[in-house]
């Protein structure tokens, strides 16, 4: 039920603000509606504890070690988080004080799209935290195991982010330019650029985000703290040099190139050094996917070169229809191996039960 709740709350964010900003509502929407969600998500995980499990506060006999260690474990899971937020932030402020309103006006239009991709691959894996922690402390004295489990764990829904992302990613590519001047109502090429240069190095960490769990429950996860620290001060350094340049784009390329380096590279070595984690392995599979990702990519590239896409939701809306039943149909044949298929089946026949039930 749990999960289930989380995942409610995860999915429900980007369902109900996308149709608002659509309609014309700005920030103060998405605002309102991610509080709103985030209220009512936990005021049913209080009513479910309280009266489904029936648990209730100890408020006496705490032991004070299990708490300092709570403390400390905590604390670093908000460090991670504050400078994670600090990091996506520091173009915004580096635009502001160097190039005003209007360019951070455009950075933001790219970087909310940034921000609709990044919930896109976080409803996958949160799904399984309580596994990975599982696994962690029933194989402590069993390695080999462990590393096996992790790594099927860390490759099999990396695979499912990857083929979830795969569409959303190229779409962006294919269809992004277009959409953001018909959301804009004017062209902004800048906004197109910068959500490219955010979203397509993020694309790394997103497919690796039960990486992070992992850490957690290994109680590894300081390592991530120090390594973002210094991700924002390469950010920081990149972002106000190249905003002299080129604005927008050059802050998005500072964020761009930290990702890189901290998350594509060194947290791939700490996985496979510390975190018991094949990323050799890993890879490999990632990379088996891409045939059935590039295939109807490069065909609607070429299409959209001949037969250019005209800037209005009646044109864009049979070209992405099109490419996504073409995407489907290729990583279903070149890409999905048969868990990721069975998953699909699985799916489909839920829906297919509710239906019946209906009628």
């Amino acid at each position: 039920v749990l999960k289930m709740i989380g995942l409610l709350k995860t999915v429900c964010g980007p369902l109900v603000t996308i149709p608002l900003l659509l309609a014309g509502y700005r920030s103060v929407a998405i605002v309102v509606v991610t509080v709103l969600i985030s209220l009512t998500a936990d005021i049913i995980y209080v009513f479910y504890v309280l009266f489904v499990l029936k648990e209730r506060f100890l408020w006496s006999g705490v032991e004070k070690n299990l708490m300092k260690e709570l403390a400390i474990y905590t604390s670093f899971i908000a460090i991670n988080l504050i400078i994670d937020q600090i990091n996506w932030n520091i173009d915004k402020l580096v635009l502001a004080r160097i190039k005003g309103t209007v360019a951070v006006t455009v950075y933001t239009v790219g970087y909310t799209l940034n921000t609709y991709y990044i919930m896109v691959s976080m409803a996958v894996s949160s799904v399984f935290t309580p596994l990975v922690h599982r696994i962690v402390n029933t194989f402590k004295d069993d390695l080999a195991e462990q590393k096996r489990q992790l790594t099927d764990i860390f490759t099999r829904v990396g695979r499912v982010q990857m083929l979830i992302l795969g569409l959303f990613g190229t779409g962006l590519i294919l269809f992004g330019r277009e959409f953001i001047a018909v959301w804009v109502g004017q062209e902004t090429d800048e906004a197109y650029y910068v959500v490219l240069i955010l979203a397509i190095p993020a694309t790394i960490p997103l497919i690796q985000n039960v990486g992070i769990e992992i850490q957690r429950a290994m109680d590894k996860h300081r390592f991530r703290s120090i390594a973002y620290s210094v991700m924002a001060i390469i950010n920081l350094v990149i972002s106000i040099i190249l905003c002299n340049f080129w604005g927008p784009v050059g802050c998005a390329i500072g964020t761009g190139v930290s990702m890189i380096l901290a998350n594509g590279l060194i947290m791939n070595i700490y996985f496979q050094k510390h975190c018991n984690i094949d990323i050799c392995f890993f890879w490999r599979n990632i990379i088996r996917i891409l045939p059935g990702i590039l295939i109807p990519f490069g065909l609607f590239l070429g299409g959209a070169y001949f037969f250019p896409i005209a800037c209005s939701y009646k044109a864009l809306i049979p070209w992405i229809l099109g490419y996504s039943l073409l995407y489907c149909l290729c990583v279903w044949f070149l890409s999905m191996n048969q868990y990721e298929k069975n998953l699909i089946r699985r799916i489909l026949k839920v829906f297919s039960k509710k239906r019946e039930s209906m009628n």
